[in-house]
């Protein structure tokens, strides 16, 4: 079976993203998670816990989640074409 990386990125961007903001909105209006939050803080410049650090928070999300799964898609590519299973 081969991946699509573009579109595996793709799902995997949207996801994390949905996640970070999602999270981010919860810790806002709760103030659940906010500890396990600050730590991104000072691995992605411009985000916060707040209304619109959840925004910046998703465009993160998206480039992490869609790099690393377009990443995933082509080393699992190239492991099933070598191994041809």
């Amino acid at each position: 079976m081969t991946l699509h990386p573009k579109l595996l990125g793709l799902a995997g961007g949207i996801v994390v993203g949905a996640y970070i903001l999602a999270f981010t909105l919860l810790s806002v209006f709760t103030g659940y998670g906010h500890d396990f939050l600050a730590n991104w803080i000072p691995l992605h410049p411009g985000y916060d816990v707040t209304v619109i650090g959840s925004l910046i928070g998703f465009v993160y999300g998206f480039i992490e989640g869609f790099l690393w799964l377009f990443i995933f898609a082509h080393v699992s590519n190239f492991v099933h074409k070598k191994c041809g299973s």
